[in-house]
């Protein structure tokens, strides 16, 4: 069921995702939750967060239009200056 993270649906709720890491599997989880409607915060003291977040977001613009999904299904990517930017107001934190 897309929209849902075990039994519990989420596209009700004012959701939105901070990701720790910009690492494979974080970008693995931007990706995946950006691609099912959630705006998420990226945080990583890497020095090129700025082009990772640019980008997942275009991977995820991407696939959404290779199968014809459109604009408005998608989440956003954004960068994070820092941790606790990240999670401020975060309602899932990976």
């Amino acid at each position: 069921h897309r929209g849902a993270i075990g039994r519990y649906s989420l596209k009700n709720m004012s959701f939105c995702v901070a990701v720790i890491g910009a690492g494979t599997i974080g970008r693995s989880f931007a990706w995946l939750f950006a691609r099912s409607g959630y705006p998420v915060q990226v945080f990583d003291p890497r020095p090129d967060l700025a082009e990772v977040v640019t980008e997942l977001q275009a991977e995820v613009s991407a696939d959404a239009a290779a199968h014809d999904m459109l604009a408005s299904e998608l989440g956003t990517i954004s960068l994070a200056e820092s941790v606790e930017t990240a999670v401020a107001g975060a309602s899932f934190v990976q």
